[in-house]
């Protein structure tokens, strides 16, 4: 994808990728600046950038510095327009900082030198107005410089202060200069508080502080300030260029120091913890930060990374992942190695925007780096639920995400990794964080993986990784059951149970669940038989319990809708189905032979050797006149007295002594038992048999009485 000439939004939104940046040549019209370096350049987000100061080319190769002032409209086609500006125009300077205040139409330009001369003084432009006014602001400035960076941050109140408001200040960070006719790197920070136009110097910073230099890079991302590369003071050991990397707190002013895992670029596990780096040193580069979500980036591109030796590569900064890396796709020739030449950005195309430098020479060209597919817009997907569907389409699927609009213009693209496939469907604001849908028909690409992304009100697609997988739509006659639950004879009552395997209509497996499947149970039961119950393993496999109150036979069925998202409710049954299961009750009545015990009030039932023992009872008592715990015991007979012998009668023989007497009840005549395998109750007659089956069942049912 190259576009020659002006580039419109719609185009780069169309064809940007995931992960690719597009490099532009744009040819603007209009009044252009002269060739130049040291600029500034200053986007408003709304397709305008403003252009002031620089070192150049003014007429027939003389060289000067600058205070014209241009404006540069983006669009097709881009224009340039030399503003003829009312109110105190700054002195001409370069090398100076513009920052854009927070009303999105003011620049404020700080700094700057021009003919060994550097500066301190405010000044500030209004887009809108076309005018240029001093700002004579309270607070000690800082010492005049050059070759510093200037940031706005804004400071959020802390939580639970609702009366708080943001605090917006422009911070000053390093440079080259001193007063008068002295010389000096600075690492010192000031904040202009924009509130009360004040300035005011952070006295002591807290952490390790970087060493003064200037040509660097300072960008702010997500309340830290990002200070990369640069120069300083040389000697015979040291020749003052740096490519390093220092993080600022910016609301503690503490230069914060590395975790352990962010170890030196060579990669040597037994360096000490440093910033990640690009490995090699670098100044006077273009550096800008783009907010996104969920993290923000800071691209970095061109300077110097040898005494006149220019670069033009393009290096990406990911704060969340605190990594450093290319662009997986540059599309596009880049422009030509070169120095001194900022970056500004425009959000309304995603684009960030380059004019002029030095190279040996003084550069005029324009290009824009469209980077949507790396930051996306200002909302962020990060899943989908669920994770796959058929290519059918149709199917309702939500996307979860951050800071979601609300709008009736949303599209949510599915589409392959490579950009060759892609569907679009409308989508539907739910809330902040969910989206909803229903997936396109993808049946002329295949079931394949693809990428979501979400693109509200024309803006870039989401950048975010969101995969959902298309599958081949699931064949019933495909699909198998199988399992205990279906083998021909159940009992009555008791839970069954089967699985089912589903399969695409190629014959795979599938993978997932979600599959729309009937179970109907079909038999004596009628409306009282209990609903099934299916149990989805999201792994193409299903579990199917049911149970059925009345015995017979039944037929069991499976249904599936092999195309749910349609306007047709049909449905095919899977293979094999129905099979016919015969329940039987558990306590269905047999045939029994023999003669039956007869109902008597006191019976005593007992299993003795396998078989089913009824022996009846006379009275009150259990067996061996065994009574409940409450009951009292039946009393032990007293023994009997010995007699005396006869005082008068011969020897003296003794009277025969009484045997105590049973007080019990004496063993029944009769009991009966069932031989359960033959099916044929016996009767057993006599005491002497009774008894002695009372001799087995007494001890078990005295140990229980008791």
């Amino acid at each position: 994808y190259r576009v020659r000439g002006a580039l419109t939004a719609a185009i780069a939104r169309a064809m940007v990728r995931p992960g690719e940046v597009v490099w532009t040549n744009v040819q603007i019209k209009g009044q252009s600046p002269t060739p130049r370096s040291g600029h500034s350049l200053t986007g408003n987000g709304s397709g305008k950038c403003m252009l002031f100061g620089g070192c150049g080319i003014k007429d027939a190769d003389e060289c000067a510095v600058f205070n014209d002032t241009f404006v540069l409209t983006l669009g097709e086609p881009g224009k340039w327009e030399l503003v003829e500006p009312l109110g105190d125009v700054p002195a001409p300077r370069w090398r100076h900082s513009a920052t854009l205040l927070p009303d999105a139409e003011s620049v404020l330009v700080f700094g700057g030198l021009c003919k060994g001369k550097r500066f301190n003084d405010t000044h500030v432009f209004s887009l809108d107005k076309k005018e240029w006014a001093i700002k004579e602001c309270a607070g000690t400035p800082p010492h005049p410089r050059s070759h510093h960076t200037a940031n706005r941050v804004d400071m959020e109140p802390d939580e639970g202060d609702a009366s708080a408001a943001v605090e917006h200040k422009v911070l000053i960070l390093g440079g080259y200069g001193g007063p008068g006719s002295t010389r000096d790197f600075y690492m010192d920070l000031h904040f202009l508080e924009l509130a009360s136009w004040t300035w005011v110097k952070v006295e002591a910073m807290k952490g390790p502080v970087p060493s003064p230099r200037s040509d660097h890079s300072a960008a702010l991302a997500d309340g830290k300030l990002y200070l990369y590369a640069g120069r300083g003071w040389n000697s015979k050991a040291d020749p003052g260029y740096y490519g390093d990397m220092h993080v600022l707190d910016v609301k503690t002013m503490r230069w914060l120091e590395p975790d352990s895992e962010a170890v030196a670029a060579d990669g040597d596990g037994d360096a000490a913890p440093a910033w990640p780096t690009l490995g090699e040193k670098v100044w006077n580069h273009s550096a800008m930060t783009i907010k996104s979500v969920p993290s923000s980036y800071m691209f970095l591109f061109g300077g110097q990374n040898a005494p006149r030796r220019y670069a033009n590569s393009l290096s990406v900064f990911d704060s969340g992942r605190n990594k450093w890396e290319t662009p997986k796709t540059i599309t596009g020739a880049p422009p030509p190695p070169r120095e001194d030449s900022p970056f500004a950005y425009d959000d309304s195309t995603k684009s960030l925007v380059l004019f002029g430098g030095w190279r040996q020479k003084w550069l005029d060209d324009v290009w824009t780096l469209n980077v949507a597919g790396i930051c996306g817009p200002s909302y962020a997907v990060n899943t989908i639920k669920p994770v796959s569907g058929p290519f059918t389409g149709a199917a309702p699927v939500v996307l979860s995400g951050l800071l979601f609009k609300d709008s009736q213009r949303i599209s949510v693209k599915f589409f392959t990794k490579d950009g060759k496939r892609e569907m679009t469907v409308p989508g539907k604001f739910e809330d902040a964080t969910h989206i909803s849908c229903k997936s396109p028909n993808f049946e002329k690409h295949g079931a394949l993986e693809v990428n979501v992304a979400v693109s509200i009100d024309g803006e870039p697609y989401t950048v975010n990784e969101c995969l959902y997988q298309f599958y081949l739509n699931t064949s019933a006659k495909k699909c198998v059951a199988f399992g205990p639950g279906l083998v021909p004879r159940q009992e009555v009552g008791r839970t069954c149970s089967f699985m089912i395997q589903s399969k695409d209509s190629a014959g795979h497996y599938r993978a997932s669940g979600g599959d729309p499947l009937r179970v109907l149970i079909d038999g004596p039961s009628g409306n009282a038989q209990p609903a099934a119950v299916v149990q989805d393993h999201q792994n193409g496999r299903y579990t199917v319990s049911y149970s059925v109150p009345i015995a017979g036979d039944y037929k069991v069925s499976v249904f599936l809708d092999e195309n749910p998202n349609d306007a047709n409710d049909s449905e095919a049954m899977l293979q094999g189905c129905p099979f016919k299961v015969t329940f039987e009750d558990v306590w269905a009545a047999g045939r029994v032979s023999g003669i039956a015990p007869r109902v008597r009030p006191n019976m005593e039932v007992s299993v003795l050797d396998g078989k089913l023992t009824v022996i009846p009872l006379e009275g009150e008592h259990n067996l061996r006149g065994i009574r409940p715990k409450s009951d009292k015991a039946t009393p032990e007979p007293a023994a009997a007295e010995e007699p005396k012998a006869e005082e008068e009668g011969g020897e003296g023989e003794a009277a025969p002594v009484a045997k105590p007497q049973p007080t019990g009840p004496v063993a029944p005549a009769y009991a009966w038992q069932l031989d359960s395998a033959a099916q044929t109750w016996t009767l057993v007659e006599g005491e002497a048999a009774v008894a002695l089956l009372c001799d087995k069942v007494a001890p078990a049912h005295q140990k229980e009485m008791q």
